[in-house]
């Protein structure tokens, strides 16, 4: 037997009488990842270091270093693992045709990818991987990284990412590791399920999950039974589907953190689409907790529980999860990095277009190079136009749903306001209840809102109370603070300005009326309060009361 291929304990006691043998620590690595056993990565990692510091051996120093940042991004540890981004980005740097410098590449990847969300410089190492794996000759990590480039556009719904998983899947089945083919094959069955492709995606599911039962590998099936069941549920077969969900429930005890936060998340996909939101809230909040639920995840599950809520009749949650889902994908950061990642995939696909050119076309390309050029550029130029424009049409619907949730929203609080009343006015002789009325009526008939200077002593004076007393009671009947009754009052005022056609007041204008020093004060509150800016909301206000009347 090949010393690679020897058993993990046979290699840890090889390992003892030499700490320095790259091949089998190599080797005992790369089991102990292939299984799954980060902890054991992280402890021959860590022992593995610390001999490599005392005896100054750089190569050992280096590989320890990888391994123990890989297996920290598999347990979603991102903190722990840029502990050793250094040792991975010298490598990388430095080493540009070593197995170590593949490896180096693949982990400051996946650590671009779940840190900061970023895909173009996660693609760029990949891709520097995959072209060190080539020229080593290395067809497992080439397998490998083929998939981990899938995955990006796969995390991305980008289902241009179908090739990379079959050359994958290919390799890893010349190659004929269980380990290999078993990832593969769910990484291309993951591809075929978002392409629609149902009819190749359960078969390759069914072949995932008898190698992974063959091999004892519990820790996969809970994800190859999700696609089954996704695919069934998507043909309409609703019956095969729950049963598949409910058996891949029962191994999610062996799962990774990823694979049981997309259970939850998909069940309650199942579960909205088949007319039960509240079991969906349940599953989608069970998402949301998990360890492993990413940015993707969130922001999906944000509109979902948004979507849910709403057909639950509750229209304030509905609200509130449409703006946190608004907040987060309206993120500058992640704007930036989505424009970096389509440019990208632009440079990407238009050099692999130009390499099959060459390759069968060369005469003519030569002879029509101006003419080439010219279209690459419209070419280019096209495709960035028509994804600024797709943006563009992603936000203004979302500004669209936006107020049209809020709208809802306020004509429940409005016939909420008016069931509240008719109880106070049943409640019995109450001083508490007796100035708040007062309050109220300062608020919505003398509009004393209006007054920048506006604040509790102010309030206190026109009451004949004191702040303690007035703070106490807004809290009791409103369940909010002084500051933020005011500006409640003061949006309510906004919102009916805007909403009304006749009146076309400029922002400044409206700052200033209904009391606020400053517009960049009233924007703020005004976007907290709805998600969109103000021009924003009487442009699609409007719109919603123009619907109504045709």
């Amino acid at each position: 037997m090949a010393d690679s291929q020897l058993p993990a304990d046979s290699l840890l006691a090889l390992i003892g009488e030499d700490p320095e043998n790259m091949t089998y620590i190599r080797s005992l690595f790369s089991q102990y990842i292939s299984t799954n056993e980060y902890g054991k990565v992280k402890y021959l990692g860590d022992k593995s270091r610390n001999h490599a510091n005392k005896t100054g051996n750089k190569q050992l120093f280096d590989i320890s270093s990888v391994y123990l940042a890989l297996a920290h991004l598999m347990e979603n540890n991102t903190d722990s693992a840029g502990l050793y981004m250094n040792s991975a980005e010298a490598v990388s740097e430095n080493d540009t045709s070593s197995f170590i410098s593949l490896l180096a590449n693949d982990v400051l990847a996946v650590y671009a990818m779940k840190k900061d969300m970023d895909y173009s410089t996660a693609l760029d190492y990949f891709n520097k991987g995959l072209s060190i794996a080539r020229e080593i000759d290395d067809t497992l990590n080439q397998a490998v990284l083929l998939c981990n480039i899938s995955h990006i556009y796969l995390i991305r719904k980008d289902t241009l990412g179908i090739s990379y998983a079959r050359e994958g899947y290919n390799l890893a089945q010349i190659m004929g590791k269980p380990y290999i083919m078993i990832n593969a094959g769910l990484n291309l069955a993951d591809m075929y399920l978002l392409d629609g492709k149902y009819k190749e995606a359960v078969p390759l599911s069914d072949d995932i999950i008898k190698i992974s039962g063959d091999q004892g590998r519990n820790d996969y099936m809970s994800h190859a039974l999700l696609i089954k069941a996704s695919s069934y549920s998507s043909m309409g077969m609703r019956e095969e589907a729950e049963v598949l969900f409910k058996e891949a429930e029962k191994y999610l005890q062996y799962a990774n953190e990823d694979i049981k936060a997309r259970y939850f998340s998909d069940y309650g996909d199942f579960a909205l689409r088949h007319g039960e939101p509240d079991e969906a809230i349940c599953h989608y909040k069970k998402a949301l907790s998990e360890n492993g639920c990413t940015y993707e995840i969130k922001l999906d599950k944000y509109l979902k529980l948004s979507e849910a809520y709403s057909a639950t009749g509750d229209g304030s949650e509905a609200l509130k999860y449409y703006k946190m889902y608004h907040r987060l994908s309206d993120s500058l950061a992640i704007s930036s990095k989505e424009r970096q990642f389509n440019n990208l995939l632009i440079r990407y696909n238009e050099a692999k277009y130009n390499e099959s050119i060459k390759e069968k076309e060369l005469e003519v390309i030569k002879a029509n190079k101006t003419i080439m050029l010219s279209v690459g550029i419209l070419l280019v130029v096209s495709t960035i136009l028509v994804c600024m424009y797709l943006l563009y049409r992603k936000k203004n619907n979302m500004y669209h749903q936006l107020v049209a949730q809020h709208q809802q929203y306020l004509a429940r609080e409005s016939k909420l306001k008016e069931e509240k009343l008719q109880v106070r006015h049943d409640m019995k002789d109450d001083k508490e209840k007796e100035l708040f009325e007062k309050i109220e009526t300062l608020m919505d008939s003398q509009k004393v809102f209006m007054d920048k200077g506006m604040s509790l002593d102010k309030i206190s004076q026109l009451c004949n109370s004191n702040r303690s007393y007035i703070s106490k009671v807004i809290n009791r009947f409103c369940g909010m603070s002084f500051t933020n009754y005011v500006n409640d009052k003061r949006m309510k005022e906004a919102i009916r300005i805007l909403s009304d056609p006749s009146d076309d007041m400029p922002m400044k204008a409206l700052s200033d009326r209904i009391g606020y020093n400053t517009i960049s004060t009233f924007y703020r509150v005004f976007i907290n309060e709805t998600g969109c800016p103000p021009s924003k909301y009487r442009d699609e206000v409007l719109k919603l009361g123009r619907k109504s009347t045709v």
